[in-house]
């Protein structure tokens, strides 16, 4: 397990980089306003167009509706990868590990 500090530096930089990434999902969002709007073209030193994408994702409701046509029963799901979630601890909150007392002795509690 890494020292407390190392855990504590990447929490930090975690976190600092959500809030620039938020910051620039903010900004991309605001110039799209603008920009999904224009024709394809040159606007100064910017070539703007709007191209097909080559990804490929499932199509849910042909697959819906060949489950049910073949009578296969309910759609397969999966749940989705859980999330990693950083939030700065109060200061009065005792961080992990606390080990006041050896560890048998928690155990025999």
């Amino acid at each position: 397990m890494p020292a407390p500090e190392a855990i504590e530096e990447a929490a930090a930089d975690y976190a600092a980089a959500c809030d620039r990434t938020r910051v620039g999902e903010r900004g991309k969002r605001k110039a799209c306003k603008i920009l999904d709007r224009l024709p394809a073209g040159n606007y100064g030193g910017w070539i703007v167009e709007c191209l097909p994408s080559s990804r490929q994702t499932p199509d849910l409701d042909s697959i819906r509706a060949t489950y049910k046509r073949l009578n296969l029963g309910p759609d397969p799901m999966r749940t989705c990868a859980p999330s990693l979630r950083i939030t700065a601890a109060a200061a009065d909150v005792v961080t992990f590990p606390a080990a006041t007392e050896p560890a048998t002795a928690q155990l025999a509690a």
